[in-house]
C-alpha cells in the first residue's frame, strides 16, 4: 500500500512533515502544488 499527500501550498507545514515521515516509511509519497488550486484541484 502507498499513501500519497497532496500538499496544496498549506501554510501548516503538511509539506515537511510528509518529507520527515518519507525517511522512515519508502511508501510514504508527496506531492506539492506550488500554488492553491482548492478542493479536487
Amino acid at each position: 500500500m502507498h499513501i500519497l499527500v497532496v500538499d496544496d501550498s498549506s501554510p501548516d507545514g503538511t509539506g515537511e512533515v510528509v518529507k520527515e515521515k518519507m525517511k522512515k516509511f519508502n511508501n510514504v509519497h508527496l506531492f506539492t502544488n506550488s500554488e492553491k488550486v482548492g478542493l479536487g484541484g
